[in-house]
């Protein structure tokens, strides 16, 4: 209990104001004696002090060694009376209005009131957590508190307020699976598992078990695993339901030529600017009609990518049993890597590690796992937001190649925002969400997280957002299968009023259905209910 309690003080530093204080009066050779209510022995809490740079201090008066508390006064007039002090010639300092200054004042001494937080967090959310989880989320909630500086860019600050503490404990729960599971190797999977592996390697240092990082995506595994059943809705199966669908979407899926689909999809009847929705999509013959023009050429050429891809997989050791990290929401790449693996001579079992699953999955429920438990997801859980502040800004992976020597490199796709503010917004938020990383490894150490308690922010976010958040998060662009949509960024009511078809274009583009609704809105409801009701109509639709 000691050491936990030990591990809260060191991660809370002290308060900067405070610390300024003590500063002050270690240049000036004044005289400095410290009065706490504080309950820990006092090896304890002189080691504490230590840790945290606070020396060269007189005495210590602490209620665990006097029995006497600040709140009663009678921990004053002890301290008083045993160092022989002149209470009129000494400030007592402290951040509590009865404690440190109404009974100092009684005490005789002279008083001053601190801000407790210099700067406050402008996140919270501790809606739906147990005793202890809401315990737990304290002490995360000082940490932030007690290092927030004034004019942080938002954007750095809600990756250090938010992902950085849902990161947090996200790596020390796969340490924990980690050593429980003993996994021949683990391969955080790019791009978003890329801030993952940089954060669990700081946190853990050399406790880390060896992990490397694999080059691979949804596209450039789809392709390589078509020859194996070549149609359509194998093609489309990890395409997100009720999206609409169009020829730049397919095409690149597929990998097809734009210049020549087009001829091909307009001789099959279809309109280039032509949607529609992927369950009639997948039954609609003309598109059929399409796929089938090109079968043999994408079965061809997925039997090539197949072979680049094993071969890939061989040079980075994938074999035995083998743990992949990923952002999740439907395991389709572990489900594709375990087909391609099936059908080569690889002998490898995979388990999945992953932040959030959705209830329905493509992977068997027993080799794969969810830091954020089903129950604690929101409907309509909006992976965009949560996988934007994890890329790496880098191209996503899009093929192999192999040079003479038989080395298998990945080759990348442009980073889709070059250039654009979504790259500076990622960056600040990234930046902001290690140095949280790097404070609670440098001042907390690791342990057993409560993972409803470090999630219960990024929950908050996603579920019931502020106006603020909303526009803040709404603005940045996500990549929806070749499109570039923006997370949550309606149009006027006006312009819905007068053009129902485009709010229902929007809607279904947007990647935050709740910061959505926030935004055109502008009130406070319960959207989440909502969506979840509106699923439901859209599930026995198209049923």
């Amino acid at each position: 209990m000691a050491l936990e309690i030990e591990r809260e003080i060191k991660c809370c530093h002290a308060n900067p104001v405070m610390k300024q204080v003590y500063e002050w009066c270690t240049e000036h050779g004044k005289r400095i004696i410290i009065i706490s209510d504080m309950y820990l022995p006092v090896e304890v809490v002189r080691e504490i002090l230590t840790s945290c740079g606070y020396e060269g201090w007189e005495k210590l008066y602490l209620s665990s060694e006097s029995g006497y508390r600040k709140n009663t006064g009678r921990l004053f007039k002890y301290a008083v009376r045993d160092s022989g002090l002149d209470p009129k010639k000494h400030v007592h300092i402290g951040d509590s209005w009865r404690g440190d200054y109404f009974r100092a004042l009684l005490a005789g001494m002279s008083a001053y009131k601190i801000t407790r937080y210099p700067v406050m967090s402008k996140y919270s959310g501790t809606m739906g957590l147990t005793r202890e989880g809401a315990g737990q989320y304290g002490k995360y909630q000082r940490v932030i508190n007690n290092n927030i500086a004034p004019g942080w860019d938002e954007y750095y600050q809600y990756g250090f307020e938010v992902v950085g503490m849902m990161l947090y404990g996200l790596c020390c729960w796969l340490h924990e699976r980690f050593a429980e599971n003993k996994h021949d190797k683990v391969f955080f999977l790019s791009r978003d598992g890329w801030m993952m592996r940089e954060a669990y390697n700081e946190l853990f240092g050399d406790r880390a078990v060896n992990n490397g990082y694999l080059y691979v995506s949804r596209n450039s595994l789809l392709l390589p695993r078509l020859w194996m059943n070549p149609s359509l809705a194998n093609a489309l199966e990890f395409v997100t339901t009720f999206e609409f669908l169009d020829v730049n979407q397919l095409c690149d899926i597929l990998d097809i030529d734009t210049a020549q689909a087009y001829k091909v999809w307009q001789d099959c009847g279809l309109a280039l600017d032509e949607k529609i929705i992927k369950k009639l999509f997948i039954n609609d013959e003309r598109v059929n009609k399409f796929f089938g023009y090109f079968k043999e050429d994408i079965i061809r050429r997925s039997r090539e990518k197949f072979e680049l891809l094993i071969s890939y997989l061989k040079q980075e050791e994938f074999k035995g049993s083998v743990a992949v990290i990923d952002i999740g929401w439907a395991g389709s790449m572990q489900n594709f890597l375990g087909e391609c693996v099936a059908s080569s001579d690889i002998d490898a079992a995979i388990h999945g590690y992953y932040l959030g699953l959705k209830p329905k999955i493509f992977i068997a429920s027993s080799s794969a796992e969810s830091y954020i438990p089903v129950e604690l997801m929101p409907c309509l859980f909006c992976p965009a937001l949560m996988e934007y502040p994890f890329t790496k800004i880098d191209g996503s992976t899009k093929s192999y190649t192999s040079f003479g020597n038989g080395t298998v490199i990945p080759v990348l796709y442009d980073y889709e925002f070059e250039g654009t503010d979504d790259k500076f917004y990622t960056a600040q938020v990234q930046k902001g969400t290690m140095d949280f990383i790097s404070l609670m490894s440098e001042g907390y150490g690791t342990e057993h997280v409560d993972y409803p308690a470090a999630y219960a922010r990024m929950r908050k976010v996603t579920k019931s957002p502020s106006m603020r958040e909303a526009v803040l998060l709404g603005n940045i662009h996500y990549i929806n299968h070749g499109r570039i949509e923006y997370l949550a960024k309606p149009a006027k009511f006006l312009q819905y009023i007068l053009h129902p078809g485009r709010l229902k274009v929007d809607f279904v583009g947007s990647g935050w259905k709740m910061g959505f609704l926030k935004r055109l809105l502008k009130i406070s409801l319960p959207y989440d209910k909502f969506l979840h009701f509106l699923r439901s109509l859209l599930e026995k639709r198209y049923s």
